[in-house]
């Protein structure tokens, strides 16, 4: 797979909603996450952002 590839499956399984559980095969344990946005300040890892992504989508069927 190429890395094009791999960034696809990720951003695609992340932006989707389908949570860390999906996301961690195109991913390192203990990846680090940062960001400017007041509602993700906490989040500091790329699997609390994964979870994050997932509950607030977990709601809107079809989320993109």
């Amino acid at each position: 797979m190429s890395n094009t590839d791999t960034a696809r499956s990720f951003f695609e399984a992340c932006e989707t909603g389908q949570g860390w559980d999906r996301c961690k095969e195109w991913c390192h344990d203990g990846a680090p996450f940062a960001c400017q946005a007041d509602a993700l300040a906490e989040i500091d890892s790329l699997a609390g952002y994964t979870e994050w992504t997932k509950g607030i989508l977990g709601p809107i069927r079809d989320g993109h």
